[in-house]
């Protein structure tokens, strides 16, 4: 799902501001995979995954001393979070490993 919306304005004949705005949001409950790999079947499975993002934008543009100077500012905001954690389950003769990318630690 995401929203978004672009604003233009111009205050003076040889100005523009314009400002970029937009939101997204995911999520997926459970995705899980079998696979043969070197005769034997692993299982992945990939859970809870979520994701927000929002970014925003100002930016002007114009021209003064009749055209001799143009110019170009603007200022962007991004952030975003989210989460995906990944579950392999090897054969019995290994470990399970999980990866948390949030925050990087592998149990």
């Amino acid at each position: 799902m995401g929203l978004g919306s672009d604003l233009e304005w111009h205050p003076l004949t040889h100005l523009e501001a314009k400002s970029i705005s937009a939101y997204s949001r995911g999520e997926r409950v459970l995705q899980s995979r079998r696979r043969r790999i070197a005769g034997r079947y692993h299982t992945h499975v990939n859970y809870d995954y979520h994701h927000r993002q929002f970014s925003r934008s100002f930016n002007s543009n114009g021209s003064a001393l009749e055209d001799r100077l143009k110019f170009s500012t603007g200022v962007y905001y991004f952030v975003e979070t989210g989460s995906d954690p990944l579950l392999v389950t090897f054969p019995s003769t290994f470990a399970t490993l999980y990866i948390d990318k949030d925050h990087g630690r592998q149990q």
